[in-house]
Protein backbone atom coordinates (compact mmCIF):
# COMPACT_ATOMS: atom_id res chain seq x y z
CA UNK A 1 0.00 0.00 0.00
CA UNK A 2 1.01 3.86 -0.54
CA UNK A 3 0.43 6.79 0.94
CA UNK A 4 -1.23 9.41 -1.24
CA UNK A 5 -1.61 13.49 -0.51
CA UNK A 6 -4.43 14.68 -1.65
CA UNK A 7 -6.68 18.01 -2.06
CA UNK A 8 -10.34 17.65 -2.84
CA UNK A 9 -13.98 20.25 -3.08
CA UNK A 10 -16.85 18.96 -1.22
CA UNK A 11 -20.81 19.65 -2.95
CA UNK A 12 -20.66 23.61 -1.74
CA UNK A 13 -16.84 24.18 -3.55
CA UNK A 14 -14.98 23.84 0.23
CA UNK A 15 -11.54 22.63 -0.75
CA UNK A 16 -10.06 19.92 1.72
CA UNK A 17 -6.84 17.95 2.19
CA UNK A 18 -4.87 15.14 3.31
CA UNK A 19 -3.53 11.90 3.22
CA UNK A 20 -4.62 8.36 2.63
CA UNK A 21 -3.22 5.21 1.81
CA UNK A 22 -4.70 3.03 -1.04
CA UNK A 23 -3.03 0.77 -3.14
CA UNK A 24 -2.83 2.97 -6.17
CA UNK A 25 -4.39 6.75 -7.40
CA UNK A 26 -8.15 5.06 -8.60
CA UNK A 27 -9.08 3.74 -4.99
CA UNK A 28 -7.89 7.07 -3.79
CA UNK A 29 -10.65 8.78 -6.25
CA UNK A 30 -12.85 6.09 -5.83
CA UNK A 31 -12.70 6.62 -2.22
CA UNK A 32 -13.00 10.49 -1.94
CA UNK A 33 -16.17 9.64 -4.00
CA UNK A 34 -17.28 7.67 -1.28
CA UNK A 35 -17.27 10.82 0.95
CA UNK A 36 -18.88 13.00 -1.66
CA UNK A 37 -15.88 14.82 -2.75
CA UNK A 38 -14.40 15.37 -6.16
CA UNK A 39 -10.02 14.98 -6.14
CA UNK A 40 -8.74 17.90 -7.47
CA UNK A 41 -4.49 16.91 -6.36
CA UNK A 42 -3.13 12.73 -6.11
CA UNK A 43 0.47 12.17 -5.47
CA UNK A 44 2.37 10.18 -3.76
CA UNK A 45 3.64 11.11 -0.66
CA UNK A 46 7.18 12.03 -0.48
CA UNK A 47 9.80 9.29 1.66
CA UNK A 48 10.09 10.36 5.13
CA UNK A 49 13.21 12.32 5.96
CA UNK A 50 13.25 13.98 2.67
CA UNK A 51 13.33 18.12 2.85
CA UNK A 52 11.51 18.05 -0.94
CA UNK A 53 10.94 16.18 -3.91
CA UNK A 54 13.78 17.04 -6.33
CA UNK A 55 11.30 15.84 -9.26
CA UNK A 56 8.53 18.38 -8.24
CA UNK A 57 10.83 21.08 -8.95
CA UNK A 58 11.78 19.37 -12.53
CA UNK A 59 10.56 21.36 -15.52
CA UNK A 60 8.33 19.37 -18.10
CA UNK A 61 10.49 19.08 -21.22
CA UNK A 62 9.36 20.55 -24.20
CA UNK A 63 9.43 17.33 -25.95
CA UNK A 64 6.94 15.47 -23.66
CA UNK A 65 4.42 17.72 -24.35
CA UNK A 66 4.95 17.67 -27.73
CA UNK A 67 4.35 13.70 -27.14
CA UNK A 68 1.50 14.46 -24.50
CA UNK A 69 -0.49 16.15 -27.25
CA UNK A 70 -0.01 14.34 -30.32
CA UNK A 71 -0.58 11.11 -27.95
CA UNK A 72 -3.87 12.53 -26.74
CA UNK A 73 -5.06 13.37 -30.27
CA UNK A 74 -4.94 10.30 -31.52
CA UNK A 75 -6.48 8.90 -28.55
CA UNK A 76 -9.37 11.61 -28.96
CA UNK A 77 -9.64 10.70 -32.80
CA UNK A 78 -9.95 7.01 -31.96
CA UNK A 79 -13.06 7.73 -30.13
CA UNK A 80 -11.53 7.65 -26.49
CA UNK A 81 -13.12 9.69 -24.28
CA UNK A 82 -10.92 12.71 -22.91
CA UNK A 83 -10.62 11.05 -19.83
CA UNK A 84 -9.82 8.21 -20.48
CA UNK A 85 -7.05 9.17 -22.96
CA UNK A 86 -5.18 10.94 -20.22
CA UNK A 87 -5.42 8.18 -17.42
CA UNK A 88 -3.58 6.34 -20.07
CA UNK A 89 -1.25 8.99 -20.73
CA UNK A 90 -0.73 9.30 -16.83
CA UNK A 91 -0.13 5.58 -16.49
CA UNK A 92 2.36 5.64 -19.03
CA UNK A 93 4.67 8.54 -18.16
CA UNK A 94 4.70 7.46 -14.43
CA UNK A 95 7.77 5.33 -14.69
CA UNK A 96 9.39 8.53 -16.92
CA UNK A 97 8.05 11.69 -15.17
CA UNK A 98 6.70 11.34 -12.01
CA UNK A 99 5.24 15.13 -11.56
CA UNK A 100 3.91 14.92 -15.28
CA UNK A 101 2.50 12.27 -14.46
CA UNK A 102 0.75 13.61 -11.53
CA UNK A 103 -0.24 16.59 -13.15
CA UNK A 104 -2.11 14.72 -16.04
CA UNK A 105 -3.61 12.70 -12.87
CA UNK A 106 -4.77 16.18 -11.61
CA UNK A 107 -6.56 17.25 -15.01
CA UNK A 108 -8.37 14.06 -15.69
CA UNK A 109 -9.57 14.34 -11.81
CA UNK A 110 -10.97 18.11 -12.52
CA UNK A 111 -12.80 16.95 -15.86
CA UNK A 112 -14.22 14.55 -14.17
CA UNK A 113 -15.64 16.68 -11.78
CA UNK A 114 -17.06 19.17 -14.52
CA UNK A 115 -14.39 21.11 -15.37
CA UNK A 116 -13.82 22.22 -18.92
CA UNK A 117 -10.27 20.72 -20.63
CA UNK A 118 -8.76 24.08 -21.03
CA UNK A 119 -10.27 25.37 -17.58
CA UNK A 120 -7.91 22.33 -16.09
CA UNK A 121 -4.96 23.17 -17.66
CA UNK A 122 -5.03 26.87 -16.31
CA UNK A 123 -4.34 25.45 -13.05
CA UNK A 124 -0.64 24.99 -14.50
CA UNK A 125 0.69 28.05 -15.80
CA UNK A 126 3.86 26.78 -15.22
CA UNK A 127 3.62 23.35 -18.05
CA UNK A 128 1.01 24.77 -20.37
CA UNK A 129 1.56 28.23 -21.72
CA UNK A 130 -1.14 30.74 -22.72
CA UNK A 131 -1.07 29.76 -26.34
CA UNK A 132 -1.44 26.08 -25.15
CA UNK A 133 -4.78 26.51 -22.81
CA UNK A 134 -6.08 28.82 -25.89
CA UNK A 135 -5.97 26.59 -28.51
CA UNK A 136 -7.43 23.79 -26.41
CA UNK A 137 -9.97 26.08 -25.74
CA UNK A 138 -10.82 27.24 -29.31
CA UNK A 139 -10.76 23.47 -29.79
CA UNK A 140 -13.49 22.48 -27.49
CA UNK A 141 -15.82 25.77 -28.55
CA UNK A 142 -15.23 24.03 -32.17
CA UNK A 143 -15.44 20.73 -31.83
CA UNK A 144 -11.89 19.73 -33.29
CA UNK A 145 -10.24 19.10 -30.31
CA UNK A 146 -8.10 16.69 -31.88
CA UNK A 147 -7.34 18.28 -34.96
CA UNK A 148 -6.23 21.59 -32.43
CA UNK A 149 -4.01 19.12 -30.56
CA UNK A 150 -2.33 17.56 -33.71
CA UNK A 151 -1.88 21.62 -34.55
CA UNK A 152 -0.02 22.28 -31.21
CA UNK A 153 2.19 19.33 -31.24
CA UNK A 154 3.57 20.17 -34.41
CA UNK A 155 3.85 23.82 -33.21
CA UNK A 156 5.23 22.97 -30.08
CA UNK A 157 8.01 20.36 -32.11
CA UNK A 158 9.34 23.33 -34.09
CA UNK A 159 9.53 25.30 -31.35
CA UNK A 160 11.75 22.65 -30.47
CA UNK A 161 13.50 22.37 -33.26
CA UNK A 162 14.07 26.05 -33.41
CA UNK A 163 15.70 25.98 -29.66
CA UNK A 164 17.72 23.14 -30.97
CA UNK A 165 19.24 25.21 -33.57
CA UNK A 166 20.20 28.06 -31.29
CA UNK A 167 21.66 26.03 -28.35
CA UNK A 168 23.77 23.99 -30.89
CA UNK A 169 25.17 27.42 -32.98
CA UNK A 170 25.93 28.66 -29.13
CA UNK A 171 27.49 25.57 -27.56
CA UNK A 172 30.39 25.25 -29.23
CA UNK A 173 31.85 28.92 -28.50
CA UNK A 174 30.49 28.79 -25.25
CA UNK A 175 32.77 25.27 -24.31
CA UNK A 176 35.50 26.92 -26.40
CA UNK A 177 35.36 30.10 -23.96
CA UNK A 178 34.71 27.89 -20.71
CA UNK A 179 37.76 25.66 -21.62
CA UNK A 180 40.02 28.89 -22.18
CA UNK A 181 39.18 30.68 -19.01
CA UNK A 182 39.55 27.30 -16.88
CA UNK A 183 43.11 27.10 -18.25
CA UNK A 184 44.32 30.50 -17.85
CA UNK A 185 42.75 30.32 -14.74
CA UNK A 186 45.01 27.04 -13.96
CA UNK A 187 48.06 28.29 -15.52
CA UNK A 188 47.95 31.74 -13.51
CA UNK A 189 46.90 29.98 -10.15
CA UNK A 190 49.54 27.32 -10.30
CA UNK A 191 52.22 27.10 -12.88
CA UNK A 192 53.41 30.50 -12.81
CA UNK A 193 53.84 30.92 -9.10
CA UNK A 194 56.28 27.62 -9.16
CA UNK A 195 58.19 29.89 -12.13
CA UNK A 196 58.58 33.09 -9.98
CA UNK A 197 61.27 32.03 -7.96
CA UNK A 198 63.13 31.34 -11.16
CA UNK A 199 62.37 34.74 -12.38
CA UNK A 200 63.46 36.67 -9.31
CA UNK A 201 66.68 34.59 -8.80
CA UNK A 202 68.04 35.73 -11.93
CA UNK A 203 67.51 39.46 -11.69
CA UNK A 204 66.93 40.04 -15.08
CA UNK A 205 64.53 42.24 -16.87
CA UNK A 206 61.37 40.71 -17.69
CA UNK A 207 59.22 40.72 -20.72
CA UNK A 208 56.49 43.01 -20.34
CA UNK A 209 53.75 40.45 -20.74
CA UNK A 210 55.45 37.89 -18.29
CA UNK A 211 55.14 41.05 -15.52
CA UNK A 212 51.83 41.18 -16.05
CA UNK A 213 51.23 37.64 -16.25
CA UNK A 214 53.11 37.40 -12.93
CA UNK A 215 50.97 40.36 -10.99
CA UNK A 216 47.70 38.55 -12.00
CA UNK A 217 49.25 35.27 -10.12
CA UNK A 218 50.12 36.92 -7.10
CA UNK A 219 47.23 38.87 -6.68
CA UNK A 220 45.08 34.91 -7.56
CA UNK A 221 47.10 33.57 -5.08
CA UNK A 222 46.48 36.16 -2.57
CA UNK A 223 43.21 36.71 -3.33
CA UNK A 224 41.45 34.29 -5.04
CA UNK A 225 38.65 34.45 -2.79
CA UNK A 226 37.30 37.93 -3.83
CA UNK A 227 37.94 36.27 -7.32
CA UNK A 228 35.38 34.09 -6.50
CA UNK A 229 33.14 36.32 -4.77
CA UNK A 230 33.23 38.66 -7.35
CA UNK A 231 32.62 36.20 -10.32
CA UNK A 232 29.58 35.36 -8.24
CA UNK A 233 28.52 39.09 -7.96
CA UNK A 234 28.44 39.45 -11.50
CA UNK A 235 26.49 36.86 -12.18
CA UNK A 236 23.78 37.79 -9.81
CA UNK A 237 24.15 41.38 -10.14
CA UNK A 238 24.20 41.16 -14.53
CA UNK A 239 20.88 38.33 -13.19
CA UNK A 240 19.36 41.18 -11.58
CA UNK A 241 19.93 44.07 -14.33
CA UNK A 242 18.26 41.51 -17.06
CA UNK A 243 15.64 40.97 -14.63
CA UNK A 244 14.68 45.08 -14.37
CA UNK A 245 12.20 46.85 -16.54
CA UNK A 246 15.42 49.08 -18.21
CA UNK A 247 18.07 45.98 -18.00
CA UNK A 248 15.52 44.46 -20.08
CA UNK A 249 14.92 46.24 -22.31
CA UNK A 250 18.66 47.30 -22.84
CA UNK A 251 19.52 43.70 -23.37
CA UNK A 252 16.75 43.19 -25.87
CA UNK A 253 17.42 46.98 -27.98
CA UNK A 254 21.81 45.51 -27.73
CA UNK A 255 21.22 41.84 -29.57
CA UNK A 256 18.89 43.56 -32.48
CA UNK A 257 21.69 45.76 -33.39
CA UNK A 258 24.69 43.52 -33.13
CA UNK A 259 26.11 42.85 -36.38
CA UNK A 260 25.27 39.38 -38.43
CA UNK A 261 24.24 38.38 -34.70
CA UNK A 262 21.44 40.54 -35.11
CA UNK A 263 20.04 39.75 -38.42
CA UNK A 264 20.05 36.08 -36.71
CA UNK A 265 17.65 37.09 -34.03
CA UNK A 266 15.24 38.95 -35.99
CA UNK A 267 14.87 36.07 -38.01
CA UNK A 268 14.02 33.95 -34.42
CA UNK A 269 11.46 36.51 -33.61
CA UNK A 270 10.14 36.21 -36.74
CA UNK A 271 9.73 32.70 -36.88
CA UNK A 272 7.95 32.80 -33.44
CA UNK A 273 5.81 35.73 -34.28
CA UNK A 274 4.65 34.27 -37.75
CA UNK A 275 4.29 30.62 -36.96
CA UNK A 276 2.22 31.38 -33.88
CA UNK A 277 0.18 33.71 -35.03
CA UNK A 278 -0.71 31.23 -38.51
CA UNK A 279 -1.18 28.75 -36.03
CA UNK A 280 -3.72 30.38 -33.60
CA UNK A 281 -5.87 31.74 -36.39
CA UNK A 282 -5.64 29.01 -38.38
CA UNK A 283 -7.26 27.21 -35.02
CA UNK A 284 -10.83 29.92 -35.10
CA UNK A 285 -9.27 32.18 -32.76
CA UNK A 286 -9.67 36.19 -33.24
CA UNK A 287 -6.75 38.39 -34.49
CA UNK A 288 -7.04 40.59 -31.40
CA UNK A 289 -6.50 37.71 -29.19
CA UNK A 290 -4.18 35.54 -30.86
CA UNK A 291 -2.10 39.33 -31.13
CA UNK A 292 -2.18 39.56 -27.41
CA UNK A 293 -1.06 35.70 -27.14
CA UNK A 294 1.89 36.29 -30.14
CA UNK A 295 3.19 39.08 -28.19
CA UNK A 296 4.12 36.97 -25.01
CA UNK A 297 5.84 34.53 -26.90
CA UNK A 298 7.98 36.07 -29.26
CA UNK A 299 10.98 37.07 -26.63
CA UNK A 300 11.69 40.39 -26.78
CA UNK A 301 10.34 42.98 -24.62
CA UNK A 302 10.24 45.61 -27.86
CA UNK A 303 8.52 43.04 -29.45
CA UNK A 304 5.78 42.60 -27.20
CA UNK A 305 5.32 46.03 -27.18
CA UNK A 306 5.23 46.72 -30.85
CA UNK A 307 2.80 43.87 -31.09
CA UNK A 308 0.74 45.64 -28.43
CA UNK A 309 0.70 48.41 -30.30
CA UNK A 310 -0.34 47.06 -33.65
CA UNK A 311 -3.15 45.19 -32.03
CA UNK A 312 -4.46 48.59 -30.83
CA UNK A 313 -4.20 49.76 -34.04
CA UNK A 314 -6.05 46.97 -35.16
CA UNK A 315 -8.97 46.76 -33.19
CA UNK A 316 -9.33 50.93 -34.27
CA UNK A 317 -10.49 49.02 -37.58
CA UNK A 318 -7.07 49.30 -39.57
CA UNK A 319 -5.52 46.45 -41.23
CA UNK A 320 -3.20 44.23 -39.88
CA UNK A 321 -0.61 44.99 -42.82
CA UNK A 322 -0.79 48.70 -42.30
CA UNK A 323 0.84 49.31 -38.62
CA UNK A 324 3.05 46.08 -39.68
CA UNK A 325 4.05 48.33 -42.54
CA UNK A 326 4.68 51.09 -40.54
CA UNK A 327 6.73 49.57 -37.63
CA UNK A 328 10.79 50.08 -37.87
CA UNK A 329 10.62 45.65 -36.46
CA UNK A 330 9.35 44.39 -38.96
CA UNK A 331 10.98 43.39 -42.64
CA UNK A 332 8.65 44.75 -45.51
CA UNK A 333 8.03 41.18 -46.42
CA UNK A 334 5.97 40.42 -43.56
CA UNK A 335 3.76 43.66 -44.17
CA UNK A 336 3.19 42.68 -48.20
CA UNK A 337 2.55 39.13 -47.29
CA UNK A 338 -0.03 40.03 -44.92
CA UNK A 339 -1.61 42.09 -46.92
CA UNK A 340 -2.12 39.85 -49.72
CA UNK A 341 -3.47 37.25 -47.30
CA UNK A 342 -6.14 39.75 -45.88
CA UNK A 343 -6.98 40.04 -49.34
CA UNK A 344 -7.50 36.54 -50.32
CA UNK A 345 -9.06 35.32 -46.95
CA UNK A 346 -5.51 32.93 -46.38
CA UNK A 347 -3.39 34.97 -43.82
CA UNK A 348 -2.99 32.07 -41.86
CA UNK A 349 -1.56 30.03 -45.00
CA UNK A 350 0.43 33.01 -46.02
CA UNK A 351 2.02 33.60 -42.44
CA UNK A 352 2.59 29.75 -42.29
CA UNK A 353 5.01 30.11 -45.57
CA UNK A 354 6.39 32.89 -44.03
CA UNK A 355 7.28 31.09 -40.80
CA UNK A 356 9.30 28.60 -43.42
CA UNK A 357 11.25 31.57 -44.98
CA UNK A 358 12.38 32.61 -42.01
CA UNK A 359 13.37 28.97 -40.43
CA UNK A 360 15.05 28.61 -43.51
CA UNK A 361 16.92 32.00 -42.50
CA UNK A 362 17.51 30.97 -39.46
CA UNK A 363 19.33 27.44 -40.94
CA UNK A 364 21.48 29.11 -43.35
CA UNK A 365 22.49 31.69 -40.79
CA UNK A 366 23.34 28.70 -38.35
CA UNK A 367 25.23 27.31 -40.99
CA UNK A 368 27.26 29.96 -41.72
CA UNK A 369 28.04 30.74 -37.89
CA UNK A 370 29.27 27.82 -37.65
CA UNK A 371 31.75 27.98 -40.56
CA UNK A 372 32.69 31.66 -39.75
CA UNK A 373 33.29 30.90 -35.98
CA UNK A 374 35.54 27.67 -36.84
CA UNK A 375 38.55 30.20 -37.74
CA UNK A 376 37.70 32.65 -35.24
CA UNK A 377 37.81 30.77 -32.52
CA UNK A 378 40.97 28.82 -33.74
CA UNK A 379 42.63 32.30 -34.01
CA UNK A 380 41.83 33.37 -30.47
CA UNK A 381 42.72 30.20 -29.04
CA UNK A 382 46.48 30.59 -30.94
CA UNK A 383 46.83 34.29 -29.85
CA UNK A 384 45.91 32.80 -26.45
CA UNK A 385 48.30 29.94 -26.41
CA UNK A 386 50.83 32.56 -27.76
CA UNK A 387 50.59 34.97 -25.19
CA UNK A 388 50.86 32.20 -22.44
CA UNK A 389 53.98 30.74 -23.97
CA UNK A 390 55.48 33.56 -24.74
CA UNK A 391 55.21 34.95 -21.28
CA UNK A 392 56.42 32.05 -19.68
CA UNK A 393 59.46 30.71 -22.40
CA UNK A 394 61.06 33.49 -23.51
CA UNK A 395 61.94 34.62 -20.10
CA UNK A 396 63.44 31.00 -19.69
CA UNK A 397 64.99 31.12 -23.06
CA UNK A 398 67.16 34.87 -22.00
CA UNK A 399 68.16 32.92 -18.86
CA UNK A 400 69.73 30.58 -20.87
CA UNK A 401 70.86 32.42 -23.24
CA UNK A 402 73.15 34.32 -20.55
CA UNK A 403 74.47 31.36 -18.95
Amino acid sequence: MTQYNYKARDKEGNQTEGLMEASGRDQVVELLRKYELMPTFIGEKTEKGKIFDIASFRKIALKTKVVFSRQLATMIDSGLSIVQSLKILSEQERKKNKRFSEIIDAIAAEIEGGTSFSVALKKHPKVFSPIYISLVESGEVSGKLDEVLDRLATQLEKDYDLKKKVKGAMMYPTFIIVAMVVAAGIVVTFVIPQLKSLFEESNAELPFITQVLLKISDFMVKFWWVVILGVIGLIIGVRYFLKSTFGRKFWDRFKLRLPIVGTFVKNIYMVRFTRTLSTLISSGLPILDSLKIVSDTVGNVLYKDEIESISRKVESGVALATPLEESKLFPTMVSHMVEVGEKTGNIDKMLGRMANFFDNEVNNTVSALSTLLEPIILLVIAIGVGVFVGAVLLPIYQLASAM
